[in-house]
C-alpha cells in the first residue's frame, strides 16, 4: 500500500544540530526500511536477543491486522451494553492494562455504555474502591495478561469469579472476557468456564505496544469509542511512518528523534536539562 501521509514538522529548540546529524547517520543506516523488515540487527548483534526482539514487533503492522476486527468489536460491545452491563473493569498488570488506563482516563464512556475501571493493583483500598462504585452481577469483568499466568491477575480473576458467582443468577462466566496469548492458562480457564468471549492477541505484540491490538481496543470498544474511526486514524498514521516515507517527513522518526536527541542532551520532564 502507498504511504500516505501529510507534512509535518518538528520544533527542537537547542538541539537542531544533534537532530539533524541523527537524520542523516538514519538514513545512512536504511533504518527506516531495515525497522519495517523486523531486522533485529538495529539494536542488538546476540543472536538470542535478536530473536526475542524480532517476536516484539508485532505492533509495527497490528493497525492493519485489526483492521478487519474493529466493527466486530463495535458490535461485541453493542452487545454488552444490550446485556445490561452497567460497568467494565479491566482485570490486568502493567502493560496489560496500560492501554484501557489510556482510554479510561482520556475519554469518558460514551452515553448508554458501561463505565470503564481499571484494576491493575493488589493494595486492599484500591480494590475496595473499585467494589463499592459497582455493581457485581451487572459488572463485566475483562481479564487481561499476554500470558495468561499473571499471579495478581489470577488472584483478581478468582476472586471477583467466586462472587458473580455467588450472586448471580446466571452462570458466572457470562459477566467475564478474556484476553491473553493462545495456549496460555487463562485462554482455557476462559473456555472452560464459558466465558462471554475470549480474545486471542498475537505472540509478537508485548503489552506496552499493545494499544491497537485487543488490550487496548477490547476495553475501548465497551466503554462506547468508536473504535471504527480510532483503528482508521491508527492506520494512516502507520503508514505516514512507513518505509518508503524520508526521515525529514515521517512523524513517528520525527518524534522520537527529537526526543531522544533531547533526552541525550540532558533534557528531562519539564523542558530543562538536569
Amino acid at each position: 500500500m502507498a504511504a500516505v501521509h501529510d507534512k509535518q514538522t518538528i520544533a527542537a529548540t537547542g538541539y537542531e544540530s544533534q537532530v539533524g546529524a541523527a537524520f542523516k547517520d538514519l538514513d545512512q543506516r536504511n533504518f527506516i526500511r531495515r525497522l519495517w523488515q523486523k531486522d533485529a540487527t538495529l539494536w542488538s548483534k546476540n543472536p538470542a536477543e535478536q530473536k526475542t526482539i524480532t517476536n516484539a514487533l508485532g505492533w509495527l503492522t497490528i493497525a492493519d491486522a485489526m483492521a478487519g476486527q474493529a466493527k466486530e468489536l463495535a458490535s461485541f460491545a453493542d452487545e454488552v451494553r444490550e446485556a445490561g452491563f452497567r460497568d467494565v473493569v479491566l482485570l490486568g498488570m502493567g502493560g496489560s492494562s496500560q492501554s484501557a488506563d489510556l482510554f479510561a482516563a482520556t475519554f469518558p464512556s460514551a452515553p448508554g455504555y458501561p463505565k470503564l475501571h481499571v484494576l491493575d493493583s493488589t493494595v486492599p483500598d484500591t480494590i475496595r474502591a473499585v467494589d463499592r462504585n459497582i455493581d457485581i452481577t451487572r459488572t463485566l469483568f475483562v481479564v487481561a495478561s499476554k500470558t495468561g499466568g499473571t499471579i495478581e491477575t489470577q488472584s483478581h480473576c478468582a476472586a471477583f469469579f467466586e462472587r458473580v458467582k455467588a450472586k448471580s443468577v446466571n452462570r458466572a462466566g457470562s459477566n467475564f472476557v478474556a484476553i491473553t496469548d493462545p495456549g496460555t492458562h487463562l485462554a482455557s480457564f476462559a473456555e472452560a468456564n464459558y466465558f462471554r468471549r475470549v480474545f486471542l492477541t498475537p505472540p509478537d505484540i508485548i503489552g506496552c505496544y499493545a494499544v491497537m491490538s485487543y488490550f487496548g481496543l477490547v476495553p475501548a470498544a465497551i466503554a462506547g469509542i468508536d473504535v471504527v474511526r480510532l483503528e482508521k486514524l491508527a492506520g494512516t498514521m502507520m503508514h505516514s511512518c512507513g518505509a518508503d516515507v524520508p526521515p525529514q517527513e515521517n512523524p513517528g522518526v520525527m518524534l522520537g528523534l527529537a526526543l531522544g536527541e533531547a533526552a541525550r542532551g540532558g533534557c528531562r520532564r519539564g523542558g530543562r536539562p538536569d
